[in-house]
């Protein structure tokens, strides 16, 4: 069998990553029978990062894509013609969540251009209607995208990782998606063995087990305030918040997507806040080089308390039964986190330049102080609620191969 895994273009994302290494481990498990797998990443750091965390080797570059030269005149005809080419090389391709369909990310015209032509190449695809949406927070979409989205999904096998995008799916699109999780619920192929080496990890950073606080801040700092200033100052205020509460633990920044572009790199926001607020970083312990997610995951499960802007890294928190602190974005926060976990508690909107400037030390205050309280409590609803979200996600593989 011979699958192409779509959203796999940077490792460097542990979210992505996660959710890549857990589809191949697990869907090698359940199948019996030979699966080949092929990335859409160029880069050979990716493949090797990949075949390392699954112990897996069968993994290789895609290798029919569309050009990157299509002449303006011929580009919707040509385009068609490499999606059909591309659709009939593989049993099945899958596209791994989250929430790259939306427009979320989109900017201003350019952005706008660009999901039309995304959800084009997708119907094209899906040719063979071989086409996967595994794991997805879908849209929102407005105007021709929303109309366009409806006539593509509806022949597409949609997988939602969260009940509210189920419901939008149905609602205001007229899909019948699937329910299930996200995949990074699942344990990682070398959670085990990391997990029993855990003392020598934390050692290497001169931590203790349950004696630190994690916080993960985001590259994408402009999704939620528009004044980076007010967004710097308010995230300091976060630290501050933390080294008053608990002046006994450690403070380690963890940099959850470590891309090498700068837009989209933790390590952005790590940069600009030692270099405007050096003396505060001094006794902080940062990560900011390149590991696998299941180091990144031991190291958020061994602490006391994560405060995260990162989904993905609340999901790790959570998974190793540690509570997280969400600074949510986007609906997928909501989606995942405070539906999907129960863990609507710990999920703060934060995407205004209000809750930055004015609300962030009065609602960390109260997050904090819940979870002090609750804190045994919160760490036995999450491992419950994450071994039902796990069950969810092996139902899901177990079926997904099979054809409608």
């Amino acid at each position: 069998m011979k699958i192409l895994l779509q959203h796999v273009k940077n490792t460097l994302n542990y979210g992505s990553m996660m959710m890549a290494e857990n589809l191949i481990t697990y869907l090698n498990k359940i199948y019996n029978e030979k699966i080949y797998y092929e990335i859409d990443s160029t880069k050979q750091e990716d493949l090797d990062r990949l075949k390392e965390a699954t112990g897996y080797e069968d993994i290789s570059f895609q290798k029919t894509r569309v050009p990157t030269n299509i002449s303006k005149v011929k580009k919707i005809l040509d385009y068609k013609k490499y999606m059909h080419n591309i659709s009939n090389e593989y049993d099945y391709i899958i596209f791994l969540g989250g929430d790259d369909f939306s427009e979320l990310y989109a900017k201003g015209q350019k952005g706008k251009l660009y999901i039309i032509w995304n959800l084009l190449g997708i119907k094209y695809l899906n040719k063979n209607k071989n086409v996967i949406l595994l794991g997805q927070t879908i849209g929102p979409y407005t105007g021709i995208r929303k109309k366009m989205a409806k006539k593509v999904f509806k022949d597409i096998k949609v997988i939602t990782r969260d009940d509210c995008n189920l419901e939008t799916m149905k609602k205001e699109y007229d899909i019948n998606a699937i329910q299930s999780r996200d995949l990074a619920f699942l344990d990682l192929n070398l959670q085990e063995k990391y997990q029993n080496n855990s003392d020598k990890i934390l050692s290497k950073y001169k931590l203790e087990k349950n004696n630190y606080l994690t916080i993960v801040g985001t590259g994408l700092y402009d999704l939620y305030c528009n004044d980076e200033n007010i967004f710097f100052d308010g995230f300091m205020k976060i630290i501050s918040k933390l080294k008053d509460k608990f002046p006994n633990k450690r403070i380690l920044w963890l940099s959850h997507v470590t891309t090498d572009k700068p837009a989209k790199s933790d390590n952005t926001l790590l940069e600009k806040l030692q270099q405007k607020f050096p003396d505060e970083f001094k006794n902080i312990v940062c990560i900011s080089q390149k590991i696998l997610p299941v180091e990144a995951r031991i190291l958020l499960g061994n602490g006391y308390l994560t405060v995260t802007c990162r989904m993905h890294a609340a999901v790790s928190t959570f998974q190793m039964g540690k509570p997280a602190i969400c600074l949510a974005y986007s609906p997928k926060f909501k989606g995942v986190i405070a539906e999907g976990l129960k863990q609507e508690k710990l999920v703060i909107d934060a995407n205004t330049n209000n809750f930055w400037n004015s609300r962030v030390e009065q609602e960390m205050n109260e997050k904090i102080s819940y979870v002090v309280s609750n804190y045994d409590n919160i760490c036995i609803e999450a491992k419950k609620n994450v071994d039902e979200c796990k069950s969810k996600v092996i139902s899901t593989l177990e079926n997904l191969l099979k054809k409608n």
